[in-house]
């Protein structure tokens, strides 16, 4: 393989990363996001720094996927009811992100009990605007509290 083979390769993963940010900023993702946990950044910038960390060996790459997560309502405390969402992405044969899963879910205290809400959209396209996102996850979760006390 030559280097401008690696290079146009290189180059069109960077474009996709830059337009799988597009898309989610113009849904209101707009915050800060971290890949693997870790590199708290834009989502491209922590997406590439990521993938160096990868090069460098201090990573496993992408050849599971990469969790990308984010918040998409922050009440200022880690004690208060926080909702984040994460995003499973993997690449397709021709560099190009793509999403299997996004989980939407509450940060609350450690203690208390976690829920999730769980989307498999099939494009970017059918990711949930962060608005719609988090009112589908407290509809969902006034859902099982309202059955709960049913019983």
């Amino acid at each position: 393989m030559t280097g401008m083979g690696i290079e146009m390769k290189l180059a069109e993963l960077f474009k996709s990363i830059d337009a799988f940010e597009y898309a989610l900023v113009e849904k209101g993702y707009d915050r800060c996001f971290m890949a693997a946990t870790c590199y708290p950044d834009s989502l491209s910038n922590s997406i590439k720094r990521y993938l160096f960390a990868s090069i460098e060996g201090y990573k496993p790459g992408m050849l599971n996927g990469l969790n990308l997560s984010t918040y998409l309502k922050w009440n200022g405390d880690y004690d208060q009811r926080n909702v984040a969402a994460n995003f499973k992405v993997d690449l397709n044969g021709q560099y190009r992100l793509i999403i299997c899963r996004m989980e939407i879910h509450t940060d609350e205290s450690y203690l208390k009990k976690h829920r999730c809400l769980t989307l498999f959209p099939k494009s970017t396209d059918e990711i949930p605007t962060k608005v719609e996102a988090i009112k589908m996850f407290d509809s969902a979760n006034r859902l099982k509290s309202h059955r709960k006390m049913s019983r």
